[in-house]
């Protein structure tokens, strides 16, 4: 996988922390399709099931350097209901690469038996919400909790993304859900796209790797340029560049 671009780590990153681009300070933000869950790309859209993980090993691996070679991976709060996700990298001799997890909560639902909760000692992990009390229970367990102003039934993307380059992060995975995806691109807040397909069909009654975009007309979508495409055993993983 090709390296994001160089950031200067002497810029204040305030600014530039809204991960549009900005020259050779560029913020990235990669909402990055990465099968915890099962994806399927075809041209109405990608389309999730979920359940066992069906990646390849070496398809698997990639998955987890990508998560290694960011500064911190976040989800939305369905995503941490529905998979209970570790969102740790388990590359052997990579395990202490694993990167700062961000859960969007606007509600404080993050069950305090969770695996985020019960492993924030050992891998720092922040709590976004725009609740003004509550969180005790996380707290207790290690689990940074940062109030946020909200925006609408969520918590203010842009306000996350300043906390966060403030406390020096500068490359961010992100890796569901939907409304999430969706939340980034309409606010062109993304810069590129990881996208892993494999040989299987799902057909209808699957979820959508991207919530509605709310698009009026065909040529306000998000533009991509493929960049890199990697062979992983039987799957295969397309990287993309967001336009526009």
């Amino acid at each position: 996988i090709s390296e994001p671009g160089e950031c200067d780590s002497d810029s204040d990153g305030v600014e530039d922390c809204d991960c549009r681009r900005n020259g050779k300070n560029r913020r990235w933000v990669d909402p990055g399709f990465i099968r915890d869950v099962f994806n399927f790309g075809k041209r109405s859209g990608i389309f999730i099931l979920r359940g066992r993980n069906n990646q390849c090993e070496p398809s698997n691996q990639m998955s987890n350097l990508l998560r290694a070679k960011h500064d911190a991976i976040m989800v939305g709060i369905e995503t941490a209901l529905a998979d209970d996700p570790a969102l740790t990298c388990r590359l052997p001799g990579l395990e202490d690469r694993s990167p700062l997890r961000v859960v969007l909560d606007s509600r404080l639902r993050l069950p305090a038996a969770s695996q985020l909760a019960r492993t924030a000692r050992a891998v720092p992990t922040i709590v976004f919400t725009a609740a003004g009390q509550a969180g005790e229970a996380l707290a207790v367990q290690g689990v940074e909790i940062e109030r946020v102003e909200a925006d609408g039934a969520r918590v203010s993307l842009p306000a996350v993304l300043r906390r966060l380059a403030e406390r020096g992060v500068t490359r961010l995975l992100v890796e569901g859900g939907p409304a999430v995806h969706a939340a980034l691109l309409e606010r062109k807040l993304a810069d590129r796209i990881h996208l892993y397909r494999a040989p299987l069909l799902i057909g209808e009654g699957g979820k959508p790797g991207v919530a509605a975009l709310g698009l009026g007309v065909l040529g306000a979508a998000p533009h991509l340029r493929r960049f890199e495409r990697l062979e992983l055993g039987a799957d295969v993983l397309e990287s993309y560049e967001v336009t526009g």
